[in-house]
């Protein structure tokens, strides 16, 4: 199977918690595939067919910190005498934002075509906040190979496989946003794998995972990916 492979860099991104507005803001230790699936739309230039479009990611960071973040909240004021124009006030909250320092996202997406898109985006390149700048530093189409002795790092998978996993942290996130009916978000649950390599137990019945053929074995084993869907 042939998919678009690329390397992203960056110094900070978050990806805050949907239901958190006021106090400390977490963020994902991972990119949710809706912010994935953002990301592909503003290096097009415009909303992609969600049909048929598969992802799969890797991601590491060097470190989680915080810092202070200003928030403008703004309440709609009544019509001026002098014009019919809504006015809108607000304060200034500071609260405290996690973010993440020195990102790097492997991202795979089965359409090849979008090669020359992710040499030339649209918009600028960020993770995340409009404030998190990255660059690519690697973009190329690559093979991918179906194997059953598989181990899975750094990466999203469906909460399903968490009896074939020995490790992983569970997280609900939006997987994808609906932006005819007010972005509104379809939430999933997810398995959160960081640091070591965790095999993948079959538990009585054989399943197949593409693998990326240049990433390193472990113990015989090569790394797999989850291609995720947005239908």
């Amino acid at each position: 199977m042939k998919v678009l492979k690329v390397e992203l860099e960056g110094l900070t991104c978050s990806f805050r918690y949907p239901h958190f507005v006021q106090g400390k803001q977490p963020t994902f230790e991972i990119p949710p595939p809706a912010t994935i699936y953002g990301h592909i739309c503003s290096v097009v230039g415009e909303f992609i067919d969600k049909k048929g479009l598969r992802i799969g990611y890797n991601f590491t960071y060097q470190k989680k910190s915080e810092d202070l973040e200003h928030v403008h909240l703004l309440t709609a004021k009544e019509p001026s005498r002098r014009n019919n124009y809504i006015a809108a006030e607000g304060n200034i909250n500071v609260f405290k934002r996690e973010f993440l320092f020195k990102p790097k996202l492997t991202l795979y997406i089965n359409k090849p075509e979008y090669y020359d898109c992710f040499k030339s985006p649209v918009y600028p390149v960020v993770l995340g906040r409009s404030q998190d700048l990255a660059e690519y530093t690697s973009i190329k189409v690559i093979e991918l190979e179906e194997k059953e002795n598989i181990y899975f790092k750094d990466t999203l998978l469906p909460l399903k496989y968490h009896t074939n996993i020995c490790k992983g942290i569970f997280v609900l996130m939006p997987r994808v946003l609906d932006y005819e009916n007010n972005r509104h978000p379809d939430f999933d649950q997810y398995l959160v794998l960081k640091g070591k390599p965790a095999k993948f137990l079959h538990n009585g019945s054989v399943e197949k995972f593409l693998v990326d053929p240049t990433e390193e074995l472990v113990d015989g084993c090569s790394r797999a990916l989850y291609l995720h869907s947005f239908e």
